[in-house]
């Protein structure tokens, strides 16, 4: 790499690692943090670049779990897609819960968090946990766990899992929207979410998290552009085939959804 660049583009090529998320992970590689973008071997910087696809979809084309293909089925049965292929060939990759890999010299596994929904993962990349939707920052809580294929108590199994890394560990989410009016931020530490999060704090147990969660769901509606985006999703990304007029298509499920969603 160019031994001229700033710092600023090192830092904004690290932003962009891992990141649909609104957040800099600040990473170290081998025990030093990275300080020049000179320092970036040509093969880091090939994966950095490639992590980048994280920033198009929560599921990207590229590198997802296994679950991905139960939620291709899943919706094919909503979108009546009987040509759709469910065996999760879009990705070029599918990740086991557990399996290791490494992005240049930094060492980083998979854990599978179902519970948002099916495919939800978290990546763990040093000392830092990328959670998906899983968790929200603490004052936020969690994530909605009444979409097709999620579930409470799923969601609950995938946390605690989460809240077992070391406490140092930062977590980084998906989305924060500023609540009551605060600056938005997307990092906590474990410490943190054991301590503070709303509803997964020391001291709540299973039964009551779930009531508190599905409590919360049954008054939310669906997302404005979830029906059109999972059409998309469940393709790696990719937009529907054009039909015989040459058009392409997104189906709205219509009386799929109870009339609250």
């Amino acid at each position: 790499l160019d031994e001229e660049c700033d710092e600023h583009a090192e830092t904004t090529l690290i932003h962009e690692l891992l990141l649909d998320f609104e957040a800099f992970a600040e990473i170290e590689d081998d025990n030093k943090k990275v300080s020049k973008l000179s320092t970036i071997s040509p093969a880091l910087k090939k994966e950095l670049e490639e992590w980048k696809s994280f920033r198009t979809s929560n599921l990207n084309r590229f590198r997802v779990g296994t679950k991905v293909v139960e939620v291709q089925k899943l919706w094919q049965d909503i979108y009546c897609l009987p040509d759709l292929p469910v065996d999760g060939s879009q990705w070029d990759r599918l990740f086991a819960d557990g399996e290791q890999f490494r992005i240049g010299s930094l060492d980083a596994h998979v854990m599978l968090s179902p519970g948002h929904t099916l495919a939800s993962i978290t990546y763990v990349v040093g000392d830092a946990a990328f959670v998906h939707d899983t968790l929200m920052v603490p004052d936020s809580g969690t994530s909605r766990a009444d979409f097709p294929g999620g579930n409470a108590r799923a969601l609950w199994r995938s946390i605690r899992a989460i809240l077992e890394l070391p406490p140092s560990t930062a977590t980084y989410v998906g989305h924060d929207y500023g609540k009551d009016g605060r600056e938005v931020f997307g990092r906590s530490t474990v410490a943190d979410q054991r301590r503070d999060n709303i509803h997964v704090h020391n001291g709540i147990g299973e039964a009551e998290f779930v009531a508190t969660r599905e409590k919360r769901d049954a008054t939310l509606p669906l997302p404005d552009l979830m029906l059109a985006a999972l059409q998309v999703n469940i393709r790696g990304g990719r937009l529907p085939e054009p039909e015989a007029c040459g058009t392409a298509f997104l189906k709205v499920p219509l009386n799929h959804f109870g009339a609250g969603k």
